[in-house]
């Protein structure tokens, strides 16, 4: 899934894009995420996403009634596993690390040589 389509379905699943607060190579993984949840529980709604961002190298999903279920927790700590082996700006397998002074990220190889 490019990281387009993922986009689109985040939206299309109800997710406001003003909350989407990461870069591409994670959309498809939030994407997969939120497909997840909405298959576990059919009347869940992504417009009760506040946030979905990434802190510290890691992914951060926030839901404005704070309430997930059990299952959808597993969904989201597995998510957030995933997410800390994935290139946040490919997608791509990736490792945590320090891309600045004061900012980690989880970058592939090839990302962080280009300086992307």
């Amino acid at each position: 899934m490019t990281p387009k389509e993922a986009k689109k379905e985040i939206l299309d699943l109800g997710v406001r894009e003003y909350t989407l607060e990461i870069e591409e190579g994670w959309l498809p993984l939030v994407a997969g995420l939120f497909r997840e949840m909405k298959k576990i529980n059919p009347k869940w709604d992504g417009s009760k996403v506040a946030q979905v961002k990434q802190k510290f190298a890691g992914l951060r999903v926030y839901f404005e009634d704070a309430f997930i279920t059990p299952e959808e927790e597993v969904l989201l700590t597995l998510a957030e596993f995933e997410a800390a082996q994935t290139c946040e700006l490919c997608g791509q397998p990736g490792t945590r690390g320090q891309r600045t002074k004061s900012w980690m990220m989880v970058c592939c190889a090839a990302c962080f040589s280009s300086g992307k």
